[in-house]
Protein backbone atom coordinates (compact mmCIF):
# COMPACT_ATOMS: atom_id res chain seq x y z
CA UNK A 1 0.00 0.00 0.00
CA UNK A 2 1.35 3.42 -0.95
CA UNK A 3 1.91 6.28 1.47
CA UNK A 4 -0.86 8.23 -0.20
CA UNK A 5 -3.35 5.38 0.24
CA UNK A 6 -2.40 4.97 3.91
CA UNK A 7 -2.81 8.67 4.68
CA UNK A 8 -6.11 8.90 2.84
CA UNK A 9 -7.54 5.95 4.75
CA UNK A 10 -6.27 7.26 8.08
CA UNK A 11 -7.93 10.61 7.35
CA UNK A 12 -11.22 8.91 6.47
CA UNK A 13 -11.23 6.78 9.62
CA UNK A 14 -10.20 9.84 11.62
CA UNK A 15 -13.18 11.83 10.38
CA UNK A 16 -15.49 8.91 11.11
CA UNK A 17 -14.31 8.05 14.60
CA UNK A 18 -12.29 10.86 16.16
CA UNK A 19 -10.97 13.77 14.12
CA UNK A 20 -9.36 14.02 10.70
CA UNK A 21 -5.70 13.88 11.76
CA UNK A 22 -6.12 11.81 14.93
CA UNK A 23 -4.74 8.53 13.53
CA UNK A 24 -2.09 10.31 11.47
CA UNK A 25 -0.81 12.05 14.60
CA UNK A 26 -0.89 8.74 16.45
CA UNK A 27 1.33 7.20 13.77
CA UNK A 28 3.76 10.11 14.03
CA UNK A 29 3.95 9.78 17.80
CA UNK A 30 4.49 6.02 17.52
CA UNK A 31 7.43 6.52 15.14
CA UNK A 32 8.90 9.31 17.27
CA UNK A 33 8.58 7.25 20.47
CA UNK A 34 10.21 4.23 18.85
CA UNK A 35 13.10 6.32 17.53
CA UNK A 36 13.56 8.00 20.94
CA UNK A 37 13.48 4.80 22.99
CA UNK A 38 15.56 2.66 20.63
CA UNK A 39 18.33 5.22 20.33
CA UNK A 40 21.81 4.23 19.22
CA UNK A 41 22.90 3.34 22.77
CA UNK A 42 19.87 1.12 23.32
CA UNK A 43 20.40 -0.50 19.93
CA UNK A 44 23.99 -1.37 20.83
CA UNK A 45 22.83 -2.91 24.12
CA UNK A 46 20.31 -5.08 22.27
CA UNK A 47 22.94 -6.10 19.75
CA UNK A 48 25.24 -7.36 22.49
CA UNK A 49 22.55 -9.29 24.35
CA UNK A 50 20.26 -12.19 23.50
CA UNK A 51 17.33 -10.21 22.18
CA UNK A 52 13.82 -11.48 22.73
CA UNK A 53 11.07 -10.57 20.29
CA UNK A 54 9.20 -8.61 22.97
CA UNK A 55 12.25 -6.51 23.84
CA UNK A 56 12.05 -4.78 20.44
CA UNK A 57 8.49 -3.59 21.03
CA UNK A 58 7.50 -0.42 22.85
CA UNK A 59 5.74 -0.54 26.19
CA UNK A 60 2.81 1.56 25.10
CA UNK A 61 1.78 2.76 28.56
CA UNK A 62 5.20 4.40 28.99
CA UNK A 63 4.77 6.64 25.95
CA UNK A 64 0.99 6.96 25.64
CA UNK A 65 -1.04 8.23 28.59
CA UNK A 66 -4.44 8.25 26.90
CA UNK A 67 -6.33 4.95 27.22
CA UNK A 68 -7.98 5.81 23.89
CA UNK A 69 -4.60 6.03 22.14
CA UNK A 70 -3.52 2.72 23.63
CA UNK A 71 -6.77 1.11 22.50
CA UNK A 72 -5.96 1.93 18.88
CA UNK A 73 -2.32 0.84 19.18
CA UNK A 74 -2.66 -2.31 21.27
CA UNK A 75 -3.38 -5.63 19.60
CA UNK A 76 -3.05 -9.33 20.24
CA UNK A 77 -1.32 -11.54 17.72
CA UNK A 78 -3.87 -14.23 18.52
CA UNK A 79 -7.44 -13.03 18.00
CA UNK A 80 -10.81 -14.53 18.78
CA UNK A 81 -13.86 -13.65 16.71
CA UNK A 82 -17.04 -14.71 18.51
CA UNK A 83 -20.02 -14.90 16.17
CA UNK A 84 -22.57 -16.19 18.66
CA UNK A 85 -22.62 -18.27 21.83
CA UNK A 86 -20.75 -21.49 21.15
CA UNK A 87 -19.42 -20.35 17.76
CA UNK A 88 -16.08 -18.63 17.44
CA UNK A 89 -12.82 -18.56 15.47
CA UNK A 90 -9.39 -18.26 17.05
CA UNK A 91 -6.72 -17.19 14.54
CA UNK A 92 -3.41 -15.40 14.27
CA UNK A 93 -2.74 -12.18 12.39
CA UNK A 94 -1.40 -14.06 9.38
CA UNK A 95 -4.95 -15.34 8.88
CA UNK A 96 -4.26 -18.91 9.98
CA UNK A 97 -7.09 -20.46 11.99
CA UNK A 98 -5.95 -22.04 15.26
CA UNK A 99 -9.36 -23.15 16.52
CA UNK A 100 -12.82 -23.29 14.99
CA UNK A 101 -15.81 -24.00 17.19
CA UNK A 102 -19.25 -24.16 15.59
CA UNK A 103 -22.26 -24.79 17.83
CA UNK A 104 -19.87 -26.02 20.54
CA UNK A 105 -18.33 -28.53 18.09
CA UNK A 106 -14.60 -28.38 17.35
CA UNK A 107 -13.89 -28.60 13.61
CA UNK A 108 -10.73 -29.51 11.70
CA UNK A 109 -8.51 -26.46 11.12
CA UNK A 110 -5.64 -28.00 9.12
CA UNK A 111 -4.61 -25.51 6.41
CA UNK A 112 -7.70 -23.44 7.20
CA UNK A 113 -7.64 -19.70 6.65
CA UNK A 114 -9.87 -17.12 8.30
CA UNK A 115 -11.71 -16.63 5.02
CA UNK A 116 -12.31 -20.38 4.79
CA UNK A 117 -13.56 -20.56 8.38
CA UNK A 118 -16.12 -17.83 7.74
CA UNK A 119 -17.26 -19.65 4.60
CA UNK A 120 -17.74 -22.89 6.57
CA UNK A 121 -19.86 -21.08 9.12
CA UNK A 122 -21.99 -19.47 6.42
CA UNK A 123 -22.55 -22.83 4.68
CA UNK A 124 -23.85 -24.21 7.96
CA UNK A 125 -26.61 -21.60 7.76
CA UNK A 126 -25.43 -19.83 10.87
CA UNK A 127 -26.48 -16.21 10.74
CA UNK A 128 -23.53 -13.86 10.86
CA UNK A 129 -23.95 -10.24 11.88
CA UNK A 130 -22.04 -8.48 9.12
CA UNK A 131 -21.86 -5.21 11.05
CA UNK A 132 -20.30 -6.95 14.04
CA UNK A 133 -17.66 -8.56 11.85
CA UNK A 134 -16.99 -5.28 10.05
CA UNK A 135 -16.41 -3.45 13.34
CA UNK A 136 -14.10 -6.19 14.57
CA UNK A 137 -11.92 -6.13 11.47
CA UNK A 138 -12.11 -2.38 11.04
CA UNK A 139 -10.42 -1.90 14.41
CA UNK A 140 -7.57 -4.19 13.33
CA UNK A 141 -7.27 -2.42 10.00
CA UNK A 142 -6.94 0.99 11.66
CA UNK A 143 -4.20 -0.37 13.93
CA UNK A 144 -2.42 -1.86 10.92
CA UNK A 145 -2.57 1.45 9.04
CA UNK A 146 -1.10 3.33 12.02
CA UNK A 147 1.84 0.93 12.29
CA UNK A 148 2.37 1.06 8.53
CA UNK A 149 2.49 4.84 8.64
CA UNK A 150 4.97 4.82 11.55
CA UNK A 151 7.11 2.37 9.58
CA UNK A 152 7.17 4.69 6.55
CA UNK A 153 8.14 7.64 8.76
CA UNK A 154 11.08 5.69 10.19
CA UNK A 155 12.08 4.68 6.67
CA UNK A 156 12.17 8.33 5.61
CA UNK A 157 14.48 9.14 8.53
CA UNK A 158 17.08 6.58 7.41
CA UNK A 159 20.47 8.22 7.10
CA UNK A 160 22.87 5.96 8.97
CA UNK A 161 23.46 2.23 9.23
CA UNK A 162 21.91 2.31 12.71
CA UNK A 163 18.77 3.90 11.24
CA UNK A 164 18.53 1.06 8.75
CA UNK A 165 18.85 -1.48 11.57
CA UNK A 166 16.20 0.36 13.58
CA UNK A 167 13.74 0.29 10.68
CA UNK A 168 14.34 -3.42 10.20
CA UNK A 169 13.85 -4.01 13.90
CA UNK A 170 10.55 -2.10 13.88
CA UNK A 171 9.26 -4.12 10.94
CA UNK A 172 10.32 -7.38 12.57
CA UNK A 173 8.74 -6.39 15.91
CA UNK A 174 5.42 -5.48 14.32
CA UNK A 175 5.53 -7.58 11.17
CA UNK A 176 2.19 -9.32 11.62
CA UNK A 177 0.21 -6.13 12.22
CA UNK A 178 2.06 -4.24 9.45
CA UNK A 179 1.49 -7.05 6.93
CA UNK A 180 -2.03 -7.79 8.15
CA UNK A 181 -4.28 -9.46 5.59
CA UNK A 182 -7.97 -9.57 6.34
CA UNK A 183 -10.52 -11.69 4.45
CA UNK A 184 -12.10 -9.69 1.64
CA UNK A 185 -15.60 -10.74 2.61
CA UNK A 186 -15.09 -8.98 5.94
CA UNK A 187 -13.83 -5.76 4.43
CA UNK A 188 -16.62 -4.20 2.43
CA UNK A 189 -15.48 -0.94 0.91
CA UNK A 190 -17.56 1.88 2.32
CA UNK A 191 -19.14 4.13 -0.30
CA UNK A 192 -17.34 7.29 0.60
CA UNK A 193 -15.35 9.78 -1.41
CA UNK A 194 -11.57 9.57 -1.24
CA UNK A 195 -9.71 12.91 -1.18
CA UNK A 196 -8.03 13.48 -4.54
CA UNK A 197 -5.36 15.90 -3.37
CA UNK A 198 -1.88 14.47 -3.00
CA UNK A 199 -0.57 14.15 0.52
CA UNK A 200 2.97 14.31 1.78
CA UNK A 201 4.55 12.67 4.78
CA UNK A 202 4.96 15.11 7.64
CA UNK A 203 7.33 14.36 10.48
Amino acid sequence: MSLEDILQQLEIYGEQKEEKNYFINLGKKLAKSYYYFFNNKKMEELYKSFTFYESTQLKLNVFFESPKDITYLAYQETQRLTLKEGTFITYDLSGTVLELIVDYQKLNTINLTLHGALEIIKHRNIEIEDNKIEEFFEQLKITSLIYNYAFLILQKKMKTKMDIVRVGMFKNAYYKIICLELPKLALKEAKRSIPTSRVRIKT
